[in-house]
C-alpha cells in the first residue's frame, strides 16, 4: 500500500521534470555569438548561411546545419555548438521573398537584418518587419504592392478591421496606433488618396468638421496647422476659397500696399522675407494685382 501511494506522489514530479527537460531542448536563445564569429574569426554571413545567395523563397531553411559548424568545431566536444543547433529553424517567411534577387541587387545582410555583427547571444529569427520592407521599396522605387510579398490566398486584413471598424477607425487613426501594431500605421497599407476618396465631399464632412467650421476654422488653423495639411496639402485649397470670397489676410491693413506713395508699405517687407507666401494667393492674378505698380 505504501509503495502504491509513493508511486502516485512521485509520478507527477517525474512528469514535471520530463516536461522541463523537453522544454529546455528548444531554447529561445543560445550561446551563439555573431559578434565573435564576425569580428574575431572574420567570417562572412554566407560562410555559415551557405545557401543564402541562391535562395529564391522565404520557406528555405537558411540556418546553419551541423556539417557547416563541423568545418570549424568539434561538435561532440562543444556543448554550446550542440545548443545552437537546437534553435528554431526559419521556414515560414514569405514564399515570394528571394534572397538571390536582393543579393544580385547588391544589398548587404545588415540592410535587412540590422547590425547582427554586435549580437553576442543567439536569438530567434532577425527578420525585417513589413514597415522596414515597404520603406526600403519606396526608397528604391521597387514594386510595393501587397502582392509583391504576399500570396493571394493569405489573409491580409488586420484582426481589428471587423464589422464596426468603419465606424471607430477614426479613434485608432488619431491615437498612436504604431505602439500596438508593430510599427505599422494606416499609411502602411493605405495611400492618402484612399482615405481622401471617402473623407472628401458631402458624405462625411459633417463628421470631420462641425457645421459652422467654414466661419470658425481660422481659429483652429492658428494652432493646428499641421493637422490641416494632413488632408489639405496644396495651398490652393485655401487660397482659391479665400480669393473667391475676398477674404483678406489679417496683415493686409491700411498702409499694406503703400504708407506713402511709392514706398511699398508693409507688403514690401513681407515679400522680401517670404515671397512664396505672397504667391500662394497671387500667383494666378499677379498681372492684375502686382503689375499695376511693378509693371517696370
Amino acid at each position: 500500500m505504501r509503495t502504491k501511494y509513493l508511486i502516485i506522489l512521485i509520478s507527477p514530479l517525474l512528469f514535471l521534470f520530463w516536461g522541463f527537460t523537453i522544454q529546455d531542448q528548444v531554447p529561445s536563445k543560445s550561446e551563439f555569438s555573431h559578434k565573435y564569429h564576425i569580428e574575431d574569426e572574420e567570417l562572412a554571413c554566407n560562410d555559415c548561411h551557405t545557401n543564402v545567395n541562391t535562395s529564391t523563397t522565404g520557406t528555405d531553411d537558411l540556418m546553419p546545419v551541423q556539417d557547416v559548424c563541423a568545418d570549424c568545431h568539434e561538435i561532440d566536444d562543444e556543448p554550446a555548438v550542440k545548443a545552437s543547433m537546437q534553435m528554431q529553424r526559419v521556414t515560414e517567411y514569405s514564399t515570394l521573398f528571394s534572397h538571390q534577387l536582393h543579393s544580385e541587387k547588391e544589398f548587404n545582410c545588415v540592410d535587412c537584418h540590422g547590425d547582427v555583427s554586435q549580437n553576442e547571444v543567439g536569438q530567434k529569427a532577425l527578420t525585417p518587419n513589413m514597415k522596414s520592407c515597404m520603406d526600403c521599396h519606396q526608397t528604391e522605387q521597387a514594386e510595393n504592392t501587397c502582392y509583391t510579398c504576399h500570396t493571394t490566398d493569405e489573409q491580409l486584413m488586420p484582426a481589428n478591421h471587423n464589422l464596426t471598424f468603419i465606424h471607430n477607425h477614426g479613434d485608432l487613426a488619431r491615437n498612436d496606433i504604431m505602439t500596438v501594431s508593430g510599427e505599422m500605421n494606416c499609411q502602411t497599407c493605405h495611400t492618402k488618396q484612399y482615405c481622401q476618396d471617402c473623407h472628401e465631399g458631402e458624405n462625411v464632412d459633417r463628421m470631420i468638421h462641425p457645421l459652422n467650421f467654414e466661419f470658425t476654422h481660422a481659429l483652429t488653423t492658428q494652432g493646428k496647422e499641421n493637422n490641416c495639411i494632413t488632408c489639405h496639402e496644396e495651398r490652393s485649397f485655401c487660397s482659391s476659397c479665400h480669393i473667391e470670397n475676398a477674404v483678406m489676410p489679417h496683415n493686409h491693413v491700411p498702409g499694406w500696399a503703400n504708407q506713402i506713395p511709392g514706398d511699398g508699405g508693409l507688403h514690401r517687407i513681407e515679400a522680401t522675407i517670404d515671397l512664396e507666401n505672397c504667391m500662394s494667393c497671387h500667383e494666378h492674378n499677379a498681372e492684375q494685382i502686382c503689375a499695376q505698380c511693378h509693371n517696370n
